[in-house]
Parts: structure tokens; C-alpha cells; sequence
């Protein structure tokens, strides 16, 4: 048992009479605060002693009256009721009788509900102070494409539903190629030289460029296709590093026989493609499985590269004469260009599919994949979690199990094309 003022429980401190030690403040009138007298330091051990008392007195004194606007405030009384007779005392009882006889009732211990309750009443206002922080999170935010744009507004719509707020808790500092690849890296510095606190991508590129410039900020890619062979993340269960985020549909082959399907004239297709987004072996790897699986429709596919938005006529250029389909890679820079490819294909009667429902209502015949507007409302839980403490290398990638048909009729009626019904009954959404 620890005796003596320095260990008393903090019950029996409040309430025990100051001692002789403190001299007139044992006579002082209730309620009139104590305020420590100054005296003369003196050199010495017995100078630092005298020290040492007033501090201990300063400090029974505010333990005393912080415990007085407790049970005032909270209306937690320390005293409980006296054990019936024949009740047995726990050893933590100091008692002078026990068992329905006279106790010292504030040495008993408080039951765990009432703790609680008292420790809560003391500490609430505090740990209320330290949940509302001044912190504003810094997030950057790295495209190929404009900023902002479309996916760009629903990932920040997705922040807001989970109480992010621009200028209140919230700093976003955007950063565009605006259709140049080559631009990204240093974006993607500038970005970490502004200290923000977490990256968010869109698409291989920009999520490359944000991990050559940085192994410790977070990244948070809002779309990908093949992360894993790419060596972005180990793996989708595991992603490892401090990359995750959402993984899109890598090959081309269900796109592809749907337009088969709708235009079953189709021998020879262009499929353009940013090369930034199919690196090397993997690309090339990629780009064979492709010729493969066309091959098995009666196709023959031309990759068409398209690394810049400047380059966009000379892409056109490079199209064969007798091509008569085109497969849009879902790439940033395409869907930053989509608009320019749809038209080229409706002027060249060329039917077209991409993988973004963005394609469709752009002009192009049909589209066929995820729906990025929603992974990158889902991209947000992600930085919310990341920014609650939460490891990239322990979020999974996401996987979407969602694929939408959309088909656009007025594109096919200036084709000359008749849409099966099979494929209209299975559209999300008819264009008219």
C-alpha cells in the first residue's frame, strides 16, 4: 500500500485538510482560492525543498477544485452507498468498520460506469478541441487531360459527401499535361514541392509520373488498366507501396465483338492507343493479344499511336484506306480528345466504340466499359480513408463488376446502320 500525500487517490486528496506543512492556509475561509505567497529564494537544498512544497500545495489545490466543477458540472458523485451487513469489503477498502458498520466511504473504488463518467466530464472539452483542428488536407490532383473536367468535379463530389470542403478542410492543387505525357513529371514534383498530403491520377501516365517522383505521399490512381503487369501495384488484393486505387478493364475484346456484333461487315479496324498507357513488354504483350482475339472475328487490326493531342491529325493521316471500324483505347488522352475522334469517324462513316460512355455521347456509334464518374466518386472513400491513417498498401484495389452498353442511334442512322434488337435491349442507355 503507497502512503502519503504524493500517492493519495485523488478522492481522498480533494477532500483531507491541508497539512500543518502549509501553515495559515488550513484556516483560510471555504471557497477563497489559494494563491501560493512568494518567498525570497534561497540558495540551497532547502531553498529547492520549499519550492517543491508550494508546487505540491498549488497542485492539491487544483486537483481539489477541478474535481468540485466536476460534480457540480457532471453530477457524479464520488461517495457510495454503504455495504449492507454481512457484505464483504474488497481490499482496496481503508475502512475503520466494515459489513454495515461506519467506513471511510470516498476510499472505496468508483464503480467503472461512474470512472467513466467522471473522466469523460473532465476530458470532453478538451478532446473536442483537439477533433476540430485548423488542419487543411493539401490534395494534388495530376491529369493528362484539362483541369478541372468532368472526373475531377465527381471525385471532389465524392470528398464533399464525406465532409471535405474546399477552403474549410480542404486545399486541392490541380495540375494538367493538358494533352502532353511529357509534362507530367515535373507536374508531378511541383506537386510534392507544395507538400501535399496525398496524390490523386487519372490514368497510367499521370499514376507513373506521381510514383517517379515520390515512395512516401500517398497515391491514389481513380482509374488504371492492368496496375499489376504494369508494376504499379503488387498486387490487387495487396498493392503494396503507397499506391491503390481502381482498376479498369485492360483488353479490348468485349468492346470489340459488340461493334462485330452490330456491324457484322467489319474486316479491318484502327485501334488507337497512347502508347504511355502500354509500355514496354507489356505493351507490346498486350497489343498481340489484341491482333489475336480480332483474328478470331474475321478482324485485322492497325494500332494507331497517339502520344499527344498535337499529333491528332496525323493519327488520321496514318488510317489505310479500306480500314472501316475504330477501337478507342481507354486512355486519358483519348477521352480528353473524344470529341475529335467521334467526329472524324462520323465524317469517314467509320462505326466506333470506346470503352467510356463519354464515347457515345460524344458522337461515336457505341461504348462499352465502367463508369468512370463513379470510380472516381469511390476514389474519394479512399483518400478519406488514406487521410484517417489508413496505408495505400493495405487497401485492395478496386475492381469494377459493372459494365453499361450505351449505343447512339442518331450516329447509327447517319452510318446506315441497323442496330440489332438484341443489342438495344441490352443498352443502359439509347442516344436519340
Amino acid at each position: 500500500m503507497m502512503h502519503g500525500p504524493e500517492k493519495s487517490d485523488p478522492a481522498i486528496v480533494a477532500m483531507k485538510p491541508a497539512n500543518k506543512a502549509e501553515g495559515p492556509s488550513a484556516a483560510r475561509p471555504a471557497g477563497e482560492t489559494h494563491v501560493a505567497e512568494s518567498a525570497e529564494p534561497r540558495v540551497g537544498t532547502k531553498g529547492n525543498a520549499d519550492a517543491r512544497n508550494t508546487r505540491r500545495t498549488q497542485g492539491r489545490e487544483r486537483v481539489s477544485q477541478a474535481l468540485a466543477r466536476v460534480r457540480k458540472a457532471a453530477n457524479v458523485s464520488l461517495w457510495r452507498q454503504s455495504p449492507e451487513v454481512g457484505a464483504v469489503c474488497g481490499k482496496a477498502a481503508r475502512t475503520d468498520l466494515c459489513g454495515g458498520r461506519e467506513i471511510k466511504l470516498a476510499s472505496l473504488p468508483l464503480q467503472r460506469r461512474d470512472f467513466i463518467a467522471l473522466v469523460g466530464a473532465v476530458l470532453w472539452p478538451v478532446a473536442a478541441q483537439a477533433q476540430q483542428p485548423d488542419k487543411k488536407w493539401r490534395i494534388g490532383y495530376l491529369t493528362t487531360r484539362n483541369y478541372p473536367n468532368d472526373l475531377s468535379e465527381s471525385f471532389l463530389g465524392g470528398l464533399g459527401a464525406l465532409g471535405y470542403v474546399e477552403g474549410k478542410n480542404l486545399i486541392v492543387k490541380g495540375r494538367a499535361g493538358e494533352g502532353n505525357n511529357e509534362r507530367l513529371p515535373a507536374l508531378a514534383t511541383a506537386l510534392i514541392d507544395k507538400g501535399v498530403d496525398i496524390i490523386v491520377t487519372e490514368g497510367t501516365p499521370a499514376t507513373k509520373a506521381a510514383m517517379q517522383s515520390t515512395t512516401t505521399v500517398p497515391i491514389v490512381f481513380g482509374t488504371a488498366q492492368d496496375p499489376v503487369e504494369k508494376g504499379i501495384v503488387a498486387s490487387l488484393a495487396r498493392p503494396g507501396g503507397n499506391v491503390t486505387g481502381n482498376a479498369l478493364i485492360a483488353d479490348h475484346a468485349k468492346p470489340l465483338q459488340i461493334l462485330k456484333e452490330a456491324a457484322p461487315g467489319l474486316s479491318r479496324i484502327a485501334f488507337i492507343y497512347d502508347p504511355a498507357t502500354r509500355p514496354g513488354v507489356y505493351g507490346e504483350a498486350s497489343l498481340r493479344a489484341l491482333k489475336e482475339n480480332a483474328r478470331t472475328l474475321g478482324i485485322t487490326v492497325q494500332p494507331i499511336s497517339l502520344r499527344s493531342a498535337d499529333e491528332i491529325d496525323q493519327a488520321f493521316a496514318a488510317l489505310a484506306a479500306e480500314t472501316n471500324g475504330l477501337l478507342i483505347e481507354n486512355s486519358a488522352l483519348n477521352l480528353l480528345l473524344r470529341e475529335r475522334i467521334c467526329q472524324f469517324a462520323v465524317a469517314r462513316r467509320l462505326p466506333a466504340v470506346g470503352t467510356f460512355s463519354e464515347f457515345a455521347h460524344a458522337g461515336c456509334f457505341l461504348s462499352y466499359g465502367e463508369d468512370l464518374k463513379d470510380l472516381y466518386r469511390r476514389a474519394a472513400s479512399y483518400v478519406d480513408k488514406i487521410l484517417k491513417g489508413a496505408k495505400p498498401s493495405d487497401l485492395p484495389v478496386n475492381q469494377a463488376t459493372t459494365f453499361a452498353l450505351l449505343v447512339n442511334l442518331k450516329t447509327a442512322k447517319a452510318l446506315g446502320l441497323e442496330v440489332p434488337p438484341s443489342l438495344l435491349a441490352g443498352a443502359a442507355e439509347v442516344i436519340e
